[in-house]
């Protein structure tokens, strides 16, 4: 479909822009890009992945070679685009732009409480996205007799997982609440109520999650391992662990440093706040520069952008 438009529209086409697969879904994309290229088109290539940056991708190798040296790649930040350059050094032009624009900002305020310490975990619940050591950082939480209770949040993916999380509440009780996939208002109070958020994942794509964005944007610190843009995005706030050992150590000084003194909680909080609304206007500056490209028009002023992947917001 997306090919036959290319062709048969392509008079009216200035530029094209594509969202590029993160596996073999590039072999369809390199025939597209390729297409463009070769009617003229101005090309934009956006980037939602990390796993054939991270990792040297020869069908990725081929998609740039068909896009040529004037495509402009359009990254989730420094650090993706950074790697991708260091990648694939023939890449020429890139274009930073965040998805924190994108993100949803809570109705409400946080609750505030004394008497427990939530942390909570919000995903498709799998072990690419580090449910396991979510449970383990609970789990010596618990046994270091700290006052925290965990909320998760999402739909459990596999019979695996589901067991897991059957046998965690046996485990934990009360101090464990599963609240499955939550949208809306659900999705808010489940910010309101929890005090850290935690994101060990090790999911090869990942890139600029929204959820860890929003949590920032909710006045929620987040507690991650270094990921994707993840590096960026949590810069300063010290909560940054490289492996799933460092990052259940980094939760339990988290949670030590709230005992000991509350006010290192609100100093957190404020401290993510200032982080999201400082990438929501770096992102909503670099969406408008996107948008000012693309919709410029050639000296006959009737050609238009055509969109062949996800648009960007």
């Amino acid at each position: 479909m997306a090919f036959g438009r290319l062709l048969w529209r392509s008079r009216e086409i200035k530029a094209v822009y594509l969202s590029i697969s993160g596996g073999l879904g590039q072999v369809y994309d390199s025939v597209l890009i390729l297409t463009a290229r070769i009617l003229g088109h101005e090309i934009f290539l956006h980037h939602h992945s990390f796993a054939y940056i991270d990792k040297r991708s020869p069908v990725f190798s081929l998609l740039q070679k068909a896009a040529g040296p004037r495509a402009i790649h359009i990254c989730l930040c420094d650090c993706m685009a950074a790697k991708l350059k260091a990648a694939y050094p023939n890449i020429r032009r890139l274009l930073t732009v965040p998805n924190a624009a994108l993100a949803k900002y809570p109705k409400q305020p946080k609750s505030s409480r004394d008497d427990k310490i939530v942390l909570g975990h919000m995903s498709n619940l799998m072990l690419e996205k580090g449910i396991d050591t979510v449970l383990e950082a609970a789990r010596q939480c618990v046994a270091l007799k700290l006052p925290i209770q965990l909320v998760l949040a999402g739909p459990t993916l596999g019979p695996f997982v589901r067991a897991k999380i059957v046998a965690a509440q046996t485990e934990f009780g009360s101090k464990l609440d599963y609240r499955g996939p939550v949208y809306g208002d659900e999705k808010d109070r489940f910010f309101r109520d929890i005090d850290v958020f935690l994101f060990p994942s090790r999911y090869k794509n990942e890139a600029q999650p929204l959820v860890v964005i929003e949590s920032l944007a909710a006045g929620v610190p987040v507690v991650a391992i270094a990921r994707g843009c993840l590096t960026d995005d949590l810069a300063d706030t010290g909560t940054l662990a490289l492996t799933s050992d460092e990052f259940i150590d980094r939760v339990l000084f988290v949670v030590t440093q709230i005992v000991k003194s509350p006010d290192w909680l609100r100093k957190a909080s404020g401290c993510a706040t200032q982080r999201a609304q400082a990438l929501t206007l770096i992102s909503e500056r670099a969406f408008a520069e996107l948008v000012k490209q693309m919709a410029t028009t050639d000296t006959t002023g009737d050609r238009e952008a055509s969109f062949l992947g996800r648009r960007p917001e």
